[in-house]
């Protein structure tokens, strides 16, 4: 399999079938590739780099490398590789409706992107729900006052985009969505909000960048620093050098043991199937776990967990919190996928929290 000299292209998802067990899509270029007019190109779910296959919709402008795949009867067709849906930019510019309680403005990409340095438009429903909370909590009484251009220059935003249809005459604009905030500069917000909320909205805006990392080690290692500033203090990392193939930790918390994966694939299941398996067995077949590792020293020592009555699988990844398998009656292990953005959830709960008890994923 072939890439025509890492070249780049821009193109909108046309279609995208998801009723199989490896789910794939179809890219319309906004050039014409191999000589093909108006060709679609089509993709792989595990292809998509820095985002959900699920988050993608019809209409979406992704970057991708053009290849050749080698059927196995000899054919060679043209598909799309390394599929980039997102990109990053500042937002320049926000138009308030008080009355209407509603919102508009721009962003200014980053130059990472082919052909992408105009503004993007972006509206109030480009924003998810937890985010929407997090920007109107961020600019604060500033949407009833003129306080905004002062400082939104300070807010950096991570965004997918597609095309819009304006009804009027009928033209297509690109439009942000699915944004998120990577960090705002708290020197600039406005006096209304007080100093500790600030540093609590500025730790939040910081591991959401989590959500956007592509390099699955560098995800391991943040979900691992998150699970500690969470207050999982019994928690322990395996050694991915000789550690292939299995979980990437463990912990307890109160009453609950816990086997964690993490993973950006999606979907994953057909790569974690016989690993959930197996930490399952892991959890059944003993009363306790015992790890053992060399420390930077040069020192041999041996850890133990031991399991209480309460044991989960978790894997952990950036789609949705949800129960794979429920305990039954031979084992009792329960086997969760658990969304990063829930576990800063529970984080950003921590730090508004007066008393702080169980861990509870939603």
């Amino acid at each position: 399999m072939g890439e025509f000299n890492k070249m780049s292209c821009t193109g909108k998802i046309k279609n995208l079938v998801t009723t199989r067990n490896n789910p794939c899509g179809f890219i319309l270029p906004d050039v014409n590739i191999d000589r093909l007019i108006n060709h679609e190109i089509g993709f792989w779910a595990n292809d998509v780099t820095d985002g959900l296959f699920s988050d993608l919709a019809v209409g979406d402008i992704v970057q991708f490398h053009p290849a050749h795949w080698t059927k196995r009867n000899g054919d060679i067709q043209l598909i799309a590789r390394k599929i980039k849906s997102r990109m990053s930019g500042a937002i320049k510019f926000i138009n308030v409706d008080p009355i209407k309680q509603t919102f508009w403005g721009t962003i200014q990409p980053d130059k990472n992107w082919l052909n992408q340095t105009d503004p993007i438009i972006f509206f109030r429903n480009s924003f998810k729900e937890q985010t929407l909370h997090k920007f109107i909590d961020f600019c604060g009484q500033s949407f009833n006052q003129n306080l905004l251009p002062k400082f939104i220059d300070g807010i950096r935003v991570d965004f997918a985009i597609q095309y819009w249809s304006n009804a009027k005459n009928q033209n297509f604009t690109k439009v942000a969505k699915n944004i998120k905030l990577i960090d705002a500069k708290s020197a600039q917000s406005p006096s209304t909000l007080s100093s500790t909320k600030l540093v609590k909205d500025k730790i939040i805006n910081l591991l959401d960048r989590i959500e956007i990392v592509s390099n699955p080690l560098e995800f391991e290692d943040l979900v691992f620093t998150l699970l500690r500033l969470i207050g999982i203090n019994k928690i322990y990392k395996y050694n991915r050098n000789t550690s292939s193939g299995t979980a990437d930790g463990v912990f307890k918390s109160g009453n609950l043991s816990v086997i964690y994966d993490c993973t950006l694939r999606n979907p994953y299941r057909p790569h974690k199937d016989q690993q959930i398996f197996n930490y399952k067995k892991q959890l059944r077949s003993a009363s306790s776990i015992t790890i053992n590792e060399t420390r930077s020293s040069g020192k041999d020592f041996t850890k133990t967990f031991i399991n209480p009555e309460k044991r989960e699988v978790w894997i952990i990844t950036r789609g949705e919190t949800r129960i794979i398998e429920e305990p039954d009656k031979t084992d009792n292990i329960c086997v969760r996928e658990v969304s990063i953005e829930s576990l800063i959830d529970v984080f950003s709960r921590k730090l508004d929290a007066q008393i702080f008890g169980k861990l509870d994923i939603n």
